[in-house]
């Protein structure tokens, strides 16, 4: 049987990051990848300005382990360009991700929405 997609908000200290506090940086809860195979992606939207602001993606293997950049092309990722607020690869090779968002100059509310 094909392991269907599924939807998922991601949280910081149980909080679902939908409509929250875009001037303030967090790193969310970690987020768990039980299938390596399947694809994934990340799509970040505002509802205020953004003039600057990066997120990163970590991953480890462990869940209390270490978490370091996945990739280079997912590390610092300028959220001034609209082309930056989706991210996705073809599979996700670590069991655990977390995102860093840190929101330099960010005005409004932020949402981060997944599919796994």
């Amino acid at each position: 049987m094909i392991n269907q997609k599924q939807a998922y908000v991601p949280k910081v200290l149980n909080t679902d990051v939908t409509l929250y506090d875009a001037t303030t940086s967090f790193t969310t809860d970690f987020i768990e990848f039980p299938y390596t195979e399947k694809d994934w992606s990340l799509n970040f939207t505002f509802s205020g300005v953004v003039t600057s602001g990066t997120y990163s993606i970590l991953v480890c293997n462990t869940q209390d382990g270490t978490y370091r950049p996945y990739k280079a092309a997912a590390k610092d990722v300028d959220l001034t360009s609209t082309d930056n607020h989706v991210i996705f690869d073809d599979i996700m090779p670590f069991r655990y991700m977390k995102i860093q968002y840190v929101a330099t100059s960010i005005t409004g509310l932020v949402s981060i929405n997944m599919s796994k």
